[in-house]
């Protein structure tokens, strides 16, 4: 479970939370029990295909340093190395990009309980994010057409208060699936 006061895990056989000295309630945590939960994942192969931009910029260089080389070359500061060293930079960026996702997405997990999503993340920095369920005025789905060929994608929760921005759960498996469960959480706390 985890403490109100500090947000750390405890294990349930305290009745003081080791890390801040606060009782623990236990009646509060068996009426709001987790009911679902979500973490989601990175695969870094689909992190290490280049988004559209990047693919055109590249085409657009390479095209560029094919048939423009001859003009290039007079330039005494241009290399036809260039154009790989380009290349690596970029393979070098997409693989750190999808190492340090998927270092942080091990330390996200969404609760779901009966009455509220909690969102905690301790990737260097401790976040925790708590939204009820009666805030929520629709839930959707976003899938790029990558994530559709490996069946994953983000589910959108969006509050009913406009200067809020609601929770984007990314990288989800079987985004489908996720979505008619937490659908269902939350109408049937809305109906109650």
């Amino acid at each position: 479970m985890v403490c109100k006061n500090c947000g750390e895990y405890v294990n349930e056989k305290f009745e003081y939370c080791p890390y801040c000295g606060d009782f623990l309630d236990k009646s509060q945590y068996m009426e709001n029990e987790i009911e679902y939960k979500i973490y989601p994942t990175c695969s870094v192969w689909t992190e290490l295909i280049p988004d559209l931009k990047t693919i055109l910029i590249l085409v657009l260089l390479t095209f560029i340093n094919f048939y423009f080389q001859d003009f290039l070359l007079m330039n005494e500061y241009y290399s036809p190395n260039y154009i790989w060293i380009l290349y690596i930079v970029v393979f070098l960026w997409y693989d750190m990009k999808a190492i340090v996702k998927k270092l942080r997405f091990q330390k996200i997990e969404y609760c779901f309980y009966k009455d509220h999503l909690e969102y905690h993340e301790r990737f260097g920095r401790k976040i925790m994010h708590s939204v009820r369920y009666n805030t929520i005025s629709d839930i959707a789905i976003h899938q790029s057409w990558i994530e559709s060929m490996f069946h994953r994608g983000t589910l959108a929760l969006y509050t009913s208060n406009r200067e809020d921005y609601g929770i984007y759960i990314h990288d989800i498996k079987n985004v489908e699936e996720a979505y008619y469960q937490v659908k269902n959480m939350i109408d049937s706390a809305n109906h109650h």
